[in-house]
């Protein structure tokens, strides 16, 4: 594989990972649900509320990301993203309150949407520019 052909499967690779941040966010904290409400001191019903204060976070923020990288284009809108996503998911390992951790949840929410957004029309770009030089054939 040439030089460009690996940097661009390489930018496809990160790409993918970063549009499937927010799968992965939610599929990680929705078993441990009963152990962190018990570690908290909360109902289970209470600690629910960190998957949906996720979901709104991520619902909400892709017109935000979408304007944003419409004026400052997609990269930068993509690190600050991903920066909010990691900084906030490390807040989470060390808070110790019920709300605290949905405020959070809902800022990393906002944070992986920036990944997503941003991704899925980079992803249909690049697999463009990967095509073979006759193009994909059946």
């Amino acid at each position: 594989m040439s030089e460009s052909r690996t940097r661009r499967f390489t930018i496809l690779l990160v790409l993918s990972v970063t549009a499937a941040l927010a799968p992965v966010s939610m599929d990680i904290l929705a078993p441990s649900l009963p152990r962190l409400s018990d570690d908290i001191g909360a109902t289970a019903q209470r600690t629910e509320l960190t998957i949906y204060a996720f979901l709104v976070g991520y619902g909400l923020a892709p017109s935000l990301w979408g304007r944003l990288s419409d004026s400052v284009g997609r990269r930068p809108v993509m690190f600050v993203g991903m920066l909010i996503y990691c900084l906030s998911s490390v807040a989470c390992a060390f808070t110790d309150s019920l709300d605290q951790l949905i405020a959070l949840r809902s800022i990393q929410g906002v944070g992986a949407a920036a990944g997503a957004t941003m991704a899925r029309p980079s992803c249909a770009i690049f697999t463009g520019l990967l095509a073979p030089p006759g193009g994909w054939r059946p």
